[in-house]
This record gives C-alpha cells, structure tokens and sequence, in this order.
C-alpha cells in the first residue's frame, strides 16, 4: 500500500480547521507543558501508593 501525501491547505479545509489552528495544535502535541509533566509526577507518586497498599485505600473502618 503507497502512503499518499496531501497538501496541509486541503486536509484543514475537509477537517474545517484554519491552517495556523492545526500548526498551533501540532505544536501543543509535540511539546509537554510545565502542567502535563506536573500531572505525570503526580501520577506515578499514585500509583506507587496504590501499589505499596496494594489496592487498599481508605482507613478501613467503612462498611
């Protein structure tokens, strides 16, 4: 199968998207904000407790 290459000012036009919205959105998504990395450390700090805990979370005394 040949991949096809069409040009950036027709694909923006079929998807109703201004040619500098995509650029801006194709550059968001390369790039990893200050928050997204916060948000990831934050995630990992989670799932470590999570996994220390082994799936138990609260003081137990519910129920």
């Amino acid at each position: 199968m040949s991949k096809e290459h069409y040009p950036i000012q027709l694909l923006c036009e079929i998807a109703h998207v201004s040619r500098s919205g995509y650029y801006k959105w194709l550059k968001r998504k390369i790039s990893t904000s200050e928050k997204q990395l916060e948000d990831e450390e934050i995630k990992k700090k989670i799932i470590g407790c999570y996994n220390k805990l082994k799936g138990i979370y609260g003081d137990g005394m519910a129920g």
